[in-house]
């Protein structure tokens, strides 16, 4: 017979085990004490999501990029379109606890478990890597905004002015998709929810064309000025707050090309056909020559960013490398650039 400590020891074990397989573990993500905050009734509901996979949200009047896509940018229209998310996440938002119930599934949905009580439901791609959730426990404010992203050779664009130059440096958001639900209720029996996930992040096609000096280019990358920071996912509004977003370019025989991710621009709720346009928008393109000189050219795009919201397709053209950017270095002879100079963008990784 087991007697003294030695038994004492291992009544304690079996009994922490016990506990600990009882209610030491989650069906479901949540920051409280599941053991007390656990709903005593659970509904199975299969969901079944699908996705609009629309790069851009036309708005009138404006150009049917769709029907009069530019050959020059190197890539056809529908290689734009995101592809479906890997993953897919359900928050459950009640009346009395703190935080919401997230739930995980794949991309497509699937049969889970879901908390027996009035709730406002909300659906996002749980499979992004830039993406910051802000406010998530609060429902109709949960904000969708991107990593602080610096470069230092960018110091604002001249085409827009000083105003600008405080903004935010950021890197281009992920692909994301969202929907929600309110005064939902579970069913006492199996039910099906289905869900149609819609973009709040969209793409615009930058294309630069070069009347003469494109051969001297090694590397080129840009900023787009004046985006919304972020966007509400209840609404599909995007906040106030203004940030430059920074990206690199693809050089090819028709030019400079970029595809920049972007919630779009601020104040304006996707599918409004009058957005109110009273901001506006630069794109700076610096570029690394073969002579190992950085140029930079900006613009003023507002025209063209004030029709295109939410995506779109952004042309500047007839760029010039100067006679004097292309010179070769004094002295003669080729000069070997060093890429290593041309420097990297450094993410700052923000707790909220």
């Amino acid at each position: 017979m087991i007697e003294g400590k030695t038994y004492n020891r291992i009544v304690s074990l079996i009994v922490t085990t016990f506990m600990a397989a009882m209610f030491g573990s989650c069906i479901y993500d949540y920051e409280g004490d599941c053991s007390e905050e656990i709903p005593s009734t659970w509904h199975k509901t299969d969901i079944e999501a699908t996705y609009n996979t629309e790069w851009e949200v036309p708005i009138t009047p404006r150009m049917d990029w769709e029907s009069h896509w530019p050959d020059s940018i190197g890539i056809p229209y529908s290689a734009l379109r995101p592809a479906i998310p890997s993953g897919l996440r359900m928050a459950c938002y009640n009346s009395h606890d703190p935080v919401p119930y997230l739930i995980n599934m794949p991309s497509q949905g699937g049969e889970i478990d879901v908390p027996g009580e009035i709730l406002d439901v909300l659906f996002y791609n749980n499979d992004t890597e830039y993406i910051v959730f802000e406010n998530v426990n609060h429902f109709s404010e949960v904000t969708a905004t991107t990593r602080l992203k610096t470069r230092a050779s960018y110091t604002g664009n001249s085409a827009l002015g000083s105003e600008y130059d405080a903004e935010p440096t950021v890197s281009a958001p992920d692909m994301l998709f969202t929907t929600s639900m309110t005064d939902y209720r579970p069913a006492d029996d199996s039910t099906t929810i289905e869900v149609y996930l819609e973009p709040v992040v969209f793409s615009y096609a930058v294309h630069f064309t070069f009347k003469h000096g494109l051969e001297h280019v090694v590397l080129a990358r840009g900023t787009l000025t004046g985006m919304a920071a972020g966007v509400n996912l209840y609404t599909r509004t995007t906040i106030h707050e203004k940030a430059t977003i920074l990206y690199d370019c693809i050089l090819h025989n028709e030019g400079i090309t970029a595809i920049v991710q972007s919630f779009g621009v601020p104040d304006y709720h996707i599918n409004d056909e009058h957005p109110d346009m009273t901001g506006r928008y630069g794109i700076t393109l610096e570029m690394l020559l073969d002579n190992g000189k950085t140029v930079t050219r900006d613009f003023d795009v507002s025209p063209q960013v004030a029709v295109q919201p939410s995506g779109g397709v952004i042309m500047v053209g007839d760029i010039s490398i100067t006679e004097d950017e292309s010179k070769p270095p004094t002295g003669g002879g080729a000069f070997d650039v060093d890429v290593a100079d041309w420097g990297d963008n450094e993410d700052i990784y923000i707790d909220f």
